[in-house]
């Protein structure tokens, strides 16, 4: 996808950007662009309505959004999937056990979990006459005496909050709430990741952009979420897309950096050297012999200063 898009679009859709701030640009015939701070809005934006299908999309792009630890502007790798348009019980399995496995992918063997809520029962079970915003907040805070304060507030939302992450346990205090059965049909399909899912109410998202499922993942060693993502059918609805309905996350490839990951004590495997009179086709079947083994090789004319390689093959003399 391209890197911007025109400034208008995003000052249309303004409510639904996770950050606010944007770069912008005036391009040689004197429109405004913007470089790209969200992915999906793109997506969507170029969407075809496509009766009772469901599209799904891959994407690999940077995106451009003020920091949040440092009040500057970040370029920001992101990997991700969305889905659109029939979006139904199978296809939102789908799209966790691929949050599930992703998570399990970059983990590199370190505890990972992803911790799931459900936003649509949430707001459903809000007073109409407090603010919607001041709950959540509460709600995200796990603050229970705060919310107990709060006249006429719905009993269950403070059972939610206060739910034990056992998922086993979770699952057996869900079905007594009549709002949640579809959330726990879901949940139950997916119990053979019970160990690595943590059903937690106070996860919640933008309100405006994001409805029913929502969800957040984390890995040991990062102390942020390294992904996130969830149900946004007002998003898509809102842009034109009356019938549709989506799903997504994005993995934020940055944060990665900084799990630890064993080091290496070798740069190379093997180092080949060669000199003047060595042929290019004798040193192309030496590298591919060794990449045969799967080996990780390096090829210098000479030893370079500090490359650490654990065997050296000299090509010399014809």
């Amino acid at each position: 996808m391209g890197k911007f898009e025109e400034y208008d679009f995003y000052a249309k859709n303004k409510q639904s950007l996770i950050s606010q701030g944007v770069i912008t640009f005036t391009d040689i015939n004197g429109k405004l662009m913007a470089l790209k701070p969200d992915v999906t809005l793109s997506i969507i934006k170029h969407l075809r309505d496509l009766d009772n299908i469901t599209q799904k999309f891959f994407y690999d792009e940077k995106v451009y959004r003020v920091s949040k630890n440092h009040n500057a502007f970040k370029e920001i790798t992101q990997v991700g999937i969305e889905a659109a348009g029939v979006v139904d019980d199978y296809v939102i399995c789908e799209v966790l056990e691929l949050a599930i496995k992703s998570l399990n992918l970059i983990s590199n063997g370190r505890n990972f979990v992803l911790d799931i809520s459900n936003l649509s029962v949430i707001k459903n079970l809000l007073p109409d006459d407090f603010s919607q915003s001041e709950i959540l907040n509460l709600i995200a805070a796990k603050n229970i005496h705060g919310l107990k304060k709060i006249d006429g507030l719905n009993q269950n939302i403070i059972k939610l909050v206060e739910l034990n992450s056992d998922f086993d346990d979770a699952i057996k205090n869900l079905k007594n709430i009549a709002e949640l059965e579809n959330f726990v049909r879901i949940l139950e399909i997916l119990s053979e990741y019970k160990n690595n899912i943590r059903v937690d109410f106070s996860t919640t998202n933008d309100p405006n952009y994001y409805n029913g499922i929502i969800f957040k993942g984390f890995v040991d060693g990062v102390p942020e979420c390294v992904l996130s993502g969830g149900q946004y059918d007002y998003l898509i609805q809102s842009m034109g897309h009356k019938n549709s309905k989506a799903i997504g996350f994005a993995l934020y490839v940055d944060l990665l950096e900084n799990i630890d990951n064993p080091k290496n004590d070798y740069d190379a495997d093997i180092l080949i050297t060669y000199d003047e009179n060595t042929p290019v086709n004798k040193i192309r079947e030496c590298v591919k012999k060794y990449r045969g083994q799967n080996l990780n090789i390096a090829v210098q004319k000479i030893i370079p200063e500090n490359l650490k390689y654990k065997e050296l093959v000299r090509l010399q003399n014809a």
